[in-house]
């Protein structure tokens, strides 16, 4: 149960970074140095609220977009949930699935591939003065920012670019609300947008509850993607109200 909700609540701010990796062909061999297995990547701090903040994942697979002849895909799962409490850092990791070039030409432009689950759980919330009041109505999770493409449109707006300048071109990832095969305004998260697609927090049974959010990738052009490792980056904040 959730205690009940007195006063004013004064918002406070949990602010992470989530680093992508995608499309590569060679099994990757540390986090810092080799980006070769599509990982998705998470950093973090609080400011202003101890609170426990696990960041993970529903299903643990290694992923890599790969040409006809690159090398098979490693097999294999890493355990990514780490405790973020205070001022520590947590970090973890999310594997997107392995998709080819040639999944990617088989499907059209706007398709959603390989949309990877990850998640966000919240425990134990305080405030210097005692536990935060409120429930799970009270707390928001909101995309605010990151290394987006330049929106020609409202089709690529949203779309988390490739930081790396000779890694895979002209494919992207991209945050949803659900792991529905297509993007539109309905599913797709657009950091900084006020109004953004909101993920509705699962309440736990003690003072804790989950957002799921889904990663994958997607392009505009199919025929003109290459292979190659895609490392990105977005930044959310957990809002109290």
């Amino acid at each position: 149960m959730w205690p009940a909700r007195a006063g004013k609540i004064t918002r406070n701010i949990i602010m992470l970074g989530i680093a992508g990796y995608g499309i590569f062909s060679a099994p990757a061999q540390g986090f810092t140095t080799n980006y070769e297995k599509g990982r998705v990547g998470f950093l973090g701090q609080v400011t202003d609220v101890s609170c426990t903040v696990t960041v993970g994942v529903q299903q643990e697979i290694v992923g890599n977009v790969r040409s006809a002849r690159a090398a098979g895909s490693q097999a294999g799962s890493q355990s990514v949930t780490h405790p973020l409490r205070g001022p520590k850092a947590a970090s973890g990791e999310v594997w997107l699935a392995p998709v080819s070039l040639a999944e990617v030409y088989s499907h059209p432009p706007g398709a959603f591939l390989k949309p990877q689950p990850f998640t966000l759980q919240l425990s134990r919330c305080r405030l210097d003065n005692g536990p935060r009041s409120g429930g799970p109505d009270n707390i928001r999770v909101r995309w605010v920012g990151g290394y987006m493409v330049n929106p020609v449109n409202n089709e690529n707006a949203g779309y988390l670019a490739n930081t790396l300048p000779d890694g895979a071109r002209n494919i992207y990832l991209a945050l949803a609300v659900n792991d529905n095969n297509t993007l539109d305004k309905n599913n797709k998260i657009v950091p900084g947008l006020a109004g953004q697609n909101q993920v509705q927090m699962q309440e736990l049974a003690s003072q804790g509850g989950i957002f799921t959010y889904y990663v994958g990738y997607i392009t505009q052009t199919p025929r003109q993607v290459t292979s190659g490792p895609i490392i990105t980056r977005a930044v959310w904040e957990l809002v109290y109200y």
